[in-house]
């Protein structure tokens, strides 16, 4: 019985949310976010070249979109395709079953980092030459998510816009967890009454 991928991250979560939470509070969140991110980035960019390589389509766009349907089997995302070419895909997401599990866990910065995270490194298996672009998303409390790929001719260009975005995440990703960590420690104790 093959497993979709939102039950997998629903299962995966059970897991990570609360190991995630324990290194926050022994590793702070700039270390957390760099191991995390490191761990799972390996696993995903494997992921991503493996996958790619059995998608139909000929080009990447293409390619793209077949991946968007395998990925929405059970309709985790209300999505539309706003754009293909054979070198680029840009994609609107107006519902977010993740983010909506992941806020019924207490934890959309977690969501944040260990779903919304895997996009960057599942990319770069993709396509060495590949940069994802994700301006906003539903996890961080916007009301829609905005995917823009695009494949670069030049991997000097390609690598420096990817740089440049991944540092960006990083900071966000790190600012929520450090206002996840702050929540946590700042809500009252079981037992213990509030303002204490």
């Amino acid at each position: 019985m093959a497993i979709s991928p939102f039950e997998m991250y629903k299962a995966q979560a059970d897991v990570l949310v609360p190991l995630v939470r324990a290194l926050l509070v022994e590793l702070g969140a700039e270390r957390t976010h760099k191991l995390v991110s490191e761990a799972i980035g390996e696993h995903f960019r494997g992921l991503g070249k493996s996958i790619f390589e059995t998608l139909d389509g000929e080009d990447f766009g293409a390619k793209t979109h077949s991946l968007w349907k395998a990925y929405n089997v059970d309709n985790p995302l209300d999505y539309k395709i706003e754009k293909q070419t054979k070198d680029s895909l840009y994609a609107r997401v107006d519902g977010c079953r993740f983010a909506e599990f992941y806020r019924g866990m207490n934890a959309p910065e977690l969501g944040f980092l260990l779903c919304c995270g895997q996009d960057y490194p599942l990319t770069e298996g993709m396509d060495p030459n590949a940069v994802m672009r994700r301006p906003m998303t539903i996890m961080q409390g916007h009301d829609h998510c905005e995917f823009y790929w695009d494949v670069h001719a030049d991997p000097a260009a390609a690598q420096a816009e990817k740089g440049k975005e991944v540092a960006r995440v990083s900071v966000e990703q790190i600012r929520l967890l450090m206002k996840h960590a702050q929540d946590r420690a700042a809500a009252p104790k079981p037992g213990e009454a509030p303002g204490r």
